[in-house]
């Protein structure tokens, strides 16, 4: 499996576990917070011009002076839901986390967190095939970073 990501506004690729480990620290450490990264496993480099889209996409947002991310995974069908990471204690000041520069939009602070927790999700992301990271705890969310699920003290979060 190849991956594929955006960062800095360009596709990269990497295919050995060097350059994968090396563009996974890039996408979490070196990271630009109005700029998410969309991430995906495919046997060829994806890139814009691909004509065939990954079963799974995941998308994360990084900002590293503020030590939070906030990440997105779903399946790529119609009907499929949306997950967003969940923290349930999140940091107390916004994180600023952009969710779609085409839109302005920023990921709600519940969704904020660790780099490393992050970044450790990330290398699941990739190790897994593509699946859902075991590591975050995960809600209900929109395109934009928004948390949908209703949730109260009883609610629960799903690990993948």
């Amino acid at each position: 499996m190849i991956l594929s990501a955006v960062h800095d506004g360009q596709w990269k690729h990497a295919s050995t576990p060097d350059e994968i480990e090396s563009l996974l620290h890039e996408l979490v450490y070196r990271a630009d917070p109005r700029h998410p990264s969309d991430v995906v496993l495919a046997d060829t480099p994806f890139d814009d011009a691909s004509v065939d889209y990954p079963a799974q996409l995941f998308r994360v947002s990084a900002n590293p002076e503020a030590g939070m991310a906030a990440l997105l995974w779903f399946l790529n069908s119609a009907d499929a839901e949306l997950w967003v990471s969940y923290n349930p204690q999140p940091p107390l000041e916004d994180p600023w986390l952009a969710s779609d520069v085409d839109t302005a939009r920023y990921h709600d602070r519940f969704t904020a967190i660790p780099l490393s927790q992050a970044h450790t999700a990330l290398k699941q992301f990739v190790t897994s095939g593509g699946q859902r990271p075991a590591n975050v705890q995960w809600v209900t969310g929109d395109y934009y970073g928004r948390i949908t699920q209703a949730l109260t003290p009883a609610s629960p979060v799903h690990a993948a």
